[in-house]
């Protein structure tokens, strides 16, 4: 009597497991400790086309640039028994386009220790990487401009450090190393460095419309700037 209720109970915690697991937007996998796919969401069969767990077959799926690099650090995972964070690209089936996901998986363990399954889920983050591609792509253009001026350009951040400095500006000081880690008004000759220096700090004078701009009268290297 109790072992049959212990089976009622433990389809009806199964059941309750797939609708969640339905119910959520992003991929949802369960594998065993042998690293065989034991089941796998709507959301996966929808994407892949392939139906179930025991048609699960992710060389068909992932990118073939990205399966060696997932085995690996699949592997680095089961080794060590710790979570498994990935990205790669994965196949639609409906267009053949590929996407990129994040897929993260940790292990569960039984009362002595031992691992016995990993949950797992995929999410899609393709429009994530796409924007950082594209930052990227923004940014190098930025630099061949900033690169092919005959003039100095600098990037600060908030605090008024150089972080970046174009080749002019690297050439006219001798090495970029001598700017960057720089403060601005420490780019600039002392007769302007009071003026040049960020809003609050010590150098820095009171707010004033009349307030001048940074005048290029740098000894070293000029920066221009606000």
């Amino acid at each position: 009597m109790e072992r049959a209720h212990a089976v009622r109970a433990l389809r009806e915690s199964e059941r309750e497991f797939r609708v969640l697991a339905d119910a959520m937007p992003q991929i949802v996998y369960v594998t065993e400790a042998d690293g065989r796919t034991s089941f796998v969401n709507r959301q996966w069969s929808e994407y892949t086309g392939q139906s179930d767990a025991q048609a699960a077959n992710l060389q068909d799926a992932v990118h073939p640039d990205d399966m060696a690099g997932l085995l690996q650090q699949w592997q680095q995972a089961v080794d060590a028994g710790t979570t498994l964070t990935a990205e790669f690209r994965l196949r639609r089936a409906r267009t053949g386009r590929y996407r990129w996901f994040l897929t993260r998986a940790l292990p569960s363990r039984d009362a002595a220790g031992r691992i016995v399954r990993w949950y797992g889920t995929s999410t899609d983050i393709d429009a994530h990487k796409l924007g950082e591609q594209a930052l990227r792509a923004s940014e190098q253009r930025f630099r061949r401009v900033a690169d092919s001026l005959p003039h100095s350009v600098f990037s600060f951040d908030p605090t008024g450090t150089a972080v970046w400095v174009n080749r002019h500006a690297a050439e006219f000081a001798g090495s970029a190393e001598l700017l960057l880690a720089a403060r601005r008004y420490e780019l600039i000759h002392p007769t302007t460095a009071t003026a040049c220096a960020p809003p609050g700090s010590a150098r820095s004078p009171p707010a004033s419309p009349t307030r001048p701009r940074c005048a290029c009268a740098a000894t070293t290297a000029c920066g221009a700037g606000p």
